[in-house]
């Protein structure tokens, strides 16, 4: 049966005159057009209709381990302080916490540069804590504890290069509770849970269960608390259509990349932290590493003339961050 729209219809007969070729070009380019943006159209996202459906999806896709031992990434930063602000360029490499029987603390390297190529700082995160190096002050540090090392430095991160690294690589495992203690549904689909004993006090998830928000407080000994301590809150946006995590392995000098399904990872962070201090995040590359890096390649090092200072009294060696073991085996040590 043929459909109304494509019987032929009665037309009076009009004088044969000679086609004009172009004249349908625009016709076919529109139509052209219209196919391909309905083949380029975006996937239509998935919707999950109650809270406990998405905190599970959730928790399958943001609460699991990268899956590889290392990684590096390459980040911009727009950052803002008061009348302050400055374009910064940040290299992240290292391990990942190796959790489970003989499990190994989380090695990471982060190096800040200005746009215009100048070295503003390079910090080393290790099982014994913090070490920073200015190289236009000269000067370095050293602190036991991650995050009050950094706040103890002006550096206003709510949490430590590890946990930061993980983060950027889909990973909230250390970050958020396994279980919610109150959820809010909000108008736009998205939840809202809260948690009442963790450093995150509240996870929103959109309708498709990925984060849009997380807030919290930062955690630092309470002599601290008023001059170092405070809220802060981190934006979650531009999440691809498609994974786009990839894992490389060098071996034999032959290097292979495999592109790895996981959870979307947003592309870029909005970060209000405490200080009135702001910060927009754009993940450039992010990259796993199925060997880990070798241990000069972490390592921080000093030239001879600089001495660093311990901001909590211990010694430290630089360029590993342990304690020498002269010092650990000393009771009189301060």
């Amino acid at each position: 049966m043929i459909p109304d729209c494509l019987r032929p219809i009665s037309v009076r007969r009009l004088p044969i005159s000679r086609p004009r070729p172009f004249a349908v070009w625009p016709a076919l380019l529109l139509a052209a057009f219209v196919l391909f943006a309905a083949g380029c159209a975006k996937k239509p996202l998935p919707s999950y209709d109650n809270a406990e459906r998405a905190w599970n999806v959730f928790q399958a896709g943001y609460r699991v381990r990268p899956p590889a031992p290392a990684f590096v990434a390459a980040c911009s930063l727009a950052w803002t302080s008061g009348n302050r602000s400055a374009r910064i360029l940040l290299d992240f490499w290292g391990e990942f916490d190796q959790h489970g029987a003989g499990s190994v603390p989380a090695v990471v390297r982060m190096d800040a540069w200005s746009n215009l190529g100048g070295s503003l700082s390079k910090l080393r995160q290790g099982p014994d804590g913090l070490a920073a190096f200015y190289p236009d002050q000269m000067k370095a540090y050293t602190h036991a504890d991650p995050i009050l090392g950094a706040r103890l430095l002006g550096l206003p991160f709510p949490f430590s290069l590890a946990d930061f690294a993980a983060l950027l690589h889909g990973d909230f495992t250390d970050l958020i509770p396994a279980h919610y203690d109150a959820v809010t549904a909000l108008d736009n689909g998205a939840y809202r849970f809260g948690f009442a004993d963790a450093r995150v006090q509240t996870l929103t998830l959109d309708k498709a269960a990925r984060p849009l928000r997380m807030t919290g407080r930062t955690v630092v000994p309470e002599e601290y608390a008023d001059s170092l301590g405070g809220e802060w809150r981190i934006d979650f946006s531009r999440y691809p259509d498609e994974p786009d995590l990839i894992i490389t392995d060098k071996s034999d000098g032959l290097e292979q990349t495999t592109r790895v399904q996981r959870a979307p990872m947003a592309h870029r962070l909005f970060l209000t932290l405490p200080g009135g201090h702001r910060g927009s995040l754009r993940i450039q590359s992010r990259e796993l590493k199925l060997r880990p890096w070798p241990e000069q390649a972490t390592a921080l090092r000093l030239p001879e003339a600089v001495q660093p200072r311990a901001l909590d009294g211990v010694q430290r060696d630089w360029t590993t961050g342990r304690v020498p073991a002269s010092v650990e085996a000393s009771p009189a040590a301060p």
